[in-house]
């Protein structure tokens, strides 16, 4: 895929394209990455906290009335892209998606139910 293949960014995008991008450069540098993947995590849990709180990546797609920050499928992928560029190791999908599914509002006995503290990494 070249980049003339690909829609463009609109300002929000690009936006949070580099801020991530920033933000993996400066916490995951080639020397990082090599470190984090010898660890017995295979990843920096540090990182990914920051990543999932910090930066807001475990509550991107959820919508804000649960706690996330109300993003489209669009701004994923542009996480998504970002993540893959740096090689990142951590679990961001496996913990991401679980949430997502989590975000829609379920009714029980109990009332409207949800998974409350995980949009913000808690």
């Amino acid at each position: 895929m070249t980049s003339s293949d690909t829609l463009p960014l609109s300002e929000g995008q690009q936006a949070l394209q580099d801020t991530l991008r920033g933000f993996l450069a400066s916490q995951l540098p080639p020397t990082a990455l090599r470190s984090a993947l010898e660890t017995r995590a295979g990843y920096s849990p540090e990182l990914h906290a920051r990543l999932a709180g910090e930066v807001g990546l475990a509550g991107l797609t959820i919508p804000r009335e649960f706690g996330g920050r109300g993003l489209s499928q669009a701004e994923a992928s542009v996480v998504h892209s970002e993540l893959g560029r740096v090689l990142y190791p951590g679990p961001f999908l496996s913990t991401t998606l679980p949430v997502a599914c989590c975000s829609r509002p379920v009714t029980t006995r109990r009332g409207s139910g949800g998974c409350h503290g995980w949009p913000t990494g808690r």
